[in-house]
């Protein structure tokens, strides 16, 4: 499974930190402002940008010196809390082609 962004979010900085702002187009799905640590905010860029967590993988695993298996399972649960927070969507496996 790979993720996209929920149109309407804003990565921004406040304050020195990165974060998310749902416009009032997202607002419905996330009401709430969500700060960024550096490397999801990275992994946001990457994922804006259309990169797929499999290609995020070796960045993430550069940027953290862990191995590959925990930087997929980091990654993804990331993402799936991004989802739940109503910040990003799954992109089904057809859609990628």
């Amino acid at each position: 499974m790979n993720y996209q962004p929920r149109p309407g979010i804003v990565k921004t900085t406040l304050c020195g930190m990165q974060v998310l702002i749902p416009s009032r187009e997202a607002s419905a799905y996330c009401g709430s402002i969500q700060r960024l640590p550096l490397i999801w905010s990275v992994a946001w860029e990457a994922f804006s940008n259309g990169m797929t967590v499999e290609n995020f993988i070796p960045i993430y695993a550069a940027f953290t010196k862990k191995g590959t298996e925990a930087c997929r399972e980091n990654l993804e649960l990331f993402c799936r809390t991004m989802v739940e927070r109503g910040f990003m969507l799954e992109v089904p496996e057809e859609a990628e082609a």
